[in-house]
């Protein structure tokens, strides 16, 4: 069954121009830190068992965390340097432990290359080999399936690869300006992964229309290799959208793009594969997008994995203002318990917005020429070329639903998001799953053009936690449906 993209064209939002949001600047090479702390569970991964003691000293890319047996991929050491101790720290509201290593000023050398790696004439079996040591495997919203246990997709099971180049989200990471001047590296990494999954033919790889790489990568010409543009929107940047923009197998509702037989990873991921096999470089670093109007000035920078995310916002804060920390973007990017988490493998963007708790009078009486706002009630709406400005404020008063449709209109699902949140509120969550509650991606876009100031989207959300303690949720994909899975009698694992 293919999902019609015609229909998903005409959803969305295009949030144009913000401040914060513009990275024209080059990728800079952040210093490294005096320390670093790596997290021994990062990405698609279950938590590694820790491979250093206290004391010990370790090399850059050196693998200090590494379970065969669990769905994992290895972690490694970014800088060189002495294991100084252990610390857990919460993400998620759950507890996580990393190895803190302090950087040793006098061992500057490079890192520890990957065993066997070198060139890209390799088999499939060493790619998958070289990717897992690598920490590779561990990328995209569901692992790269290899012969070890780092996906919930099995290598035979692959039918199709998906390139996602697109950025709709405000603040996320511009993945086409990670090609300049790349080319040449991108399409071996394309071609090793085609080799991997043994694929002739559905690859396929999404372009923003303003990207200028676009027309470059088209003229590589490699076999079965599809180059779609479409309009810069948000939530086509999101894995379900991508895949069923480029004319995929439609995902199952609650599901993810793994369970239609595709494999969906970003620009950097597939650069990323690039440098495992023809470098042999683990994976320590990260380019990451650093934005939003809390900083003093928008930045691509170049991150050792384990930074502290403090690390990379010194200098760069607004004097005086209370910032939020997002781990992603300004719609789906998590808040952070401190900013000294450290930066994991699978980080792209770092979004700052300024606290703003005051309330606002009469705000819609303004003329709003800033003013981020779906409705058609404000200057800016009307004028895009003005730089417009995302805070965390409201920007108005709660009130009851006035059936606008603004909610089912902006709905990339066609969805009715106001009905599932009165459903959830008066304890009945089981309804909504008649009117199609598992057909939510999760994109949000409902709370941000609601005029009435209702959190939709975090009533969707507390519905589905709901429905999956009564167990009425049907579907369970990703980590979760590998967690009651034994892998020695799932896959063959390569100890």
């Amino acid at each position: 069954m293919f999902f019609s993209s015609r229909r998903l064209l005409k959803s969305g939002y295009n949030f144009g121009k913000l401040q914060g949001g513009n990275y024209s600047g080059p990728v800079e090479k952040a210093e490294l830190p005096d320390k670093v702390i790596i997290p021994l569970k990062q990405g698609f991964s279950a938590e590694t068992q820790c491979l250093v003691k206290k004391g010990d000293h370790v090399r850059a890319g050196q693998i200090i965390g590494r379970d065969d047996h669990t769905w994992s991929s290895p972690v490694h050491s970014s800088i060189n340097g002495v294991v100084e101790y252990f610390e857990s720290f919460m993400e998620g509201h759950e507890p996580h432990y990393g190895v803190v290593i302090r950087r040793d000023h006098k061992d500057e050398r490079g890192y520890v290359p990957i065993p066997t790696a070198g060139s890209a004439d390799k088999s499939a079996e060493e790619i998958s080999e070289i990717l897992y040591l690598a920490g590779v495997t561990a990328l995209g919203s569901t692992g790269i399936p290899s012969l070890h246990h780092t996906s919930d997709l099995k290598l035979e099971e692959v039918k199709g690869l998906v390139i996602n180049g697109l950025s709709g989200e405000p603040f996320s990471l511009p993945q086409e300006r990670l090609v300049g001047g790349r080319v040449k590296d991108f399409i071996t990494g394309i071609k090793i992964l085609a080799k991997l999954f043994q694929l002739e033919s559905n690859i396929h790889l999404a372009f923003a229309k303003s990207a200028a790489i676009a027309g470059e990568v088209k003229a590589s010409a490699l076999k079965g290799l599809s180059v779609h543009t479409f309009e810069n929107k948000y939530p086509f940047d999101m894995d379900i959208m991508v895949s069923e923009l480029v004319r995929g197998p439609k995902v199952p509702d609650g599901g993810t793009p793994s369970e239609s037989g595709l494999v969906v990873l970003t620009i950097q991921d597939v650069l990323h594969v690039y440098e495992a096999v023809v470098i042999g470089k683990p994976l320590i670093e990260r380019t990451i997008a650093v934005g939003g109007p809390g900083t003093e000035q928008s930045r691509l920078v170049k991150v050792a994995v384990g930074s502290p995310v403090e690390w990379l916002l010194l200098g760069n804060l607004k004097k005086g203002a209370e910032e939020r920390i997002l781990v992603g973007g300004a719609m789906r990017g998590v808040p952070l318990e401190s900013a000294r988490h450290p930066v994991e493998r699978t980080f792209s963007a770092l979004t700052l917005l300024e606290e703003n708790r005051e309330r606002e009078f009469l705000y819609f009486l303004r003329p709003g020429f800033s003013v981020l706002s779906y409705s058609r009630e404000y200057i800016s709406s009307f004028l895009r070329s003005f730089t417009r400005r995302a805070e965390t404020n409201i920007q108005g008063e709660g009130r009851a639903c006035i059936y606008c449709s603004y909610c089912e209109d902006a709905c990339p699902r066609k969805l009715v998001p106001h009905l599932y949140s009165r459903y959830i509120r008066h304890d009945m969550a089981e309804e909504a799953i008649k009117y199609g509650l598992e057909s939510c991606i999760d994109c949000g876009l409902c709370t941000f053009v609601c005029p009435s100031k209702i959190p939709l989207f975090e009533d969707i959300l507390e519905g589905k936690k709901v429905l999956e303690e009564r167990g009425r949720w049907s579907h369970v994909s990703g980590f979760k449906k590998l967690e009651k899975v034994d892998p020695e009698a799932s896959t063959e694992a390569t100890p």
